[in-house]
């Protein structure tokens, strides 16, 4: 966003670092935009900041991974199908499996 405002004029960007183009512009800025809708615009940038960049480019990469195994190992989804199948399988059973679990916790052993 800054390298397009400095690609328009509105900044420039010089050894002392980034300024606005002139006082007066500064000044119309500070009049015109309130502290209450800077805050406002800076937690919408932040909202959509480096996580969302890094979100979309780890996506696009596993995407890509998943496309080329797809056409250079086609027999490599039979094998992830198969873990996938098993892992259901396992995640059905598990609430029954801890039941017996939490039930053997509250038996009494010993005497009748």
């Amino acid at each position: 966003m800054i390298v397009s405002l400095i690609k328009k004029g509105l900044f420039i960007y010089s050894e002392d670092g980034i300024k606005i183009m002139n006082k007066s512009f500064a000044n119309f800025v500070l009049e015109v935009v309130k502290p209450e809708e800077a805050l406002l615009m800076e937690k919408e940038v932040k909202k959509k900041g480096t996580w969302a960049t890094v979100r979309d480019v780890m996506l696009l990469v596993i995407i890509s991974l998943l496309i080329l195994v797809a056409f250079g190992q086609p027999d490599f989804f039979d094998n992830i199908n198969a873990i996938v199948l098993a892992l259901t399988g396992i995640a059905g059973i598990l609430p029954t499996l801890s039941g017996l679990f939490t039930a053997g916790n509250k038996l009494k052993i010993g005497s009748s």
